[in-house]
């Protein structure tokens, strides 16, 4: 019998477990061995001393996943949003990225927002958050 239990922090005993499983996987189906170690990072975007903009992204396996991008309402159309994206996109191409993605709602009007900066629908995610429909958007960056 298989006995499942929840673990409250990652151990020793699973991070072994976990590097001499992946790596046989990886091979497999990478030829290689994959850093899958995650990175996460935060900014601020700020107008005189103000924060009116955070974007919160995480970096794993040569791909960058936008979490959160939240503007002050006051500060819709003012081009925080494109600034916070831009920054992420400089973050993209130093550390050599191929793809950035993220997801939003589907009839938001952050798509439009996404379209405009180069973003191309990868994905639907039917019944989602809050049982509503979003879509996956993807930049693919041309790393040289």
């Amino acid at each position: 019998m298989i006995d499942i239990q929840p673990v409250e922090e990652i151990d020793k005993e699973i991070e072994d477990f976990q590097k001499e499983e992946w790596e046989p996987a990886d091979m497999a189906h990478f030829g290689r061995i994959i850093n899958w170690e995650k990175h996460n990072q935060i900014f601020t975007a700020r107008e005189n001393g103000k924060l009116v903009g955070v974007l919160e992204l995480c970096i794993q396996a040569g791909v960058m996943h936008i979490e959160a991008v939240i503007i002050k309402h006051d500060n819709y159309g003012k081009g925080v949003g494109k600034s916070l994206m831009e920054k992420a996109e400089i973050i993209a191409f130093e550390n050599k990225l191929h793809k950035i993605y993220l997801e939003t709602g589907k009839t938001w009007e952050a798509t439009k927002f996404y379209e405009a900066l180069g973003y191309q629908v990868t994905g639907e995610l039917p019944n989602h958050f809050e049982n509503q429909d979003y879509v996956e958007y993807s930049k693919f960056l041309i790393i040289s």
